[in-house]
């Protein structure tokens, strides 16, 4: 009697390891409310681990983002400047169309001093971002984005300093400012298939 039950104990154990260890190849991933749009900010890389970048929707402060980690941001469809600050401040013009998903890379990349950051944003067509937002949605931990953050206060210098950086290089016509299209949007977070 007690070789039988040991044996269905043996057996659940087995089975419930098999289950549990199984690769997911497909997440999915939170939508927008109707007729708003939805911007993950994902931290992909390690490079500047210890410092967390902050990041603005033009001069809303939507957060701070570290290491392992990613926000959820919903907004209203339409033109934003999606921007960060660090040793250096990056910027990405966006146009966002209403009940759809966009990923922007807050990427950590070598400074003077400190880290700096690079905003890139991702293209749902390429494998390399796919598989870039896969790894973060399956390992990383998600921030609750948080419009009335005590973090979100006296911020009005910083935003200043940023969107006169901003104007600066839109009259020189630089091609600092990468382009978030309407068009990138993401469906899910799956596992990039191999051909």
């Amino acid at each position: 009697m007690k070789s039988i039950y040991k044996l269905v104990i043996a057996l659940i154990l087995f089975v419930s390891t098999l289950s549990y260890g199984q690769k997911t190849d497909f997440q999915e991933i939170k939508k927008p409310s109707a007729g708003k749009s939805l911007v993950y900010l994902i931290r992909s890389n390690g490079i500047g681990a210890a410092l967390n970048f902050r990041v603005y929707d033009k001069e809303n402060f939507i957060g701070k983002i570290s290491s392992g980690t990613y926000i959820v941001y919903e907004t209203s469809p339409g033109e934003h400047i999606f921007w960060a600050a660090s040793e250096n401040r990056d910027f990405v013009k966006a146009n966002l169309n209403a009940d759809q998903v966009y990923v922007i890379d807050v990427e950590g990349k070598m400074g003077m001093v400190l880290a700096a950051v690079n905003l890139n944003p991702l293209d749902p067509n390429n494998k390399k971002d796919q598989n870039k937002f896969y790894k973060v949605i399956k390992r990383h931990t998600e921030l609750a984005y948080n419009p009335n953050s005590i973090d979100a206060e006296d911020k009005a210098e910083n935003v200043y300093k940023a969107m006169a950086k901003y104007d600066e290089l839109v009259k020189k016509n630089n091609n600092k400012i990468r382009s978030l299209s309407a068009e990138q949007t993401f469906q899910h977070a799956n596992k990039p298939q191999k051909k």
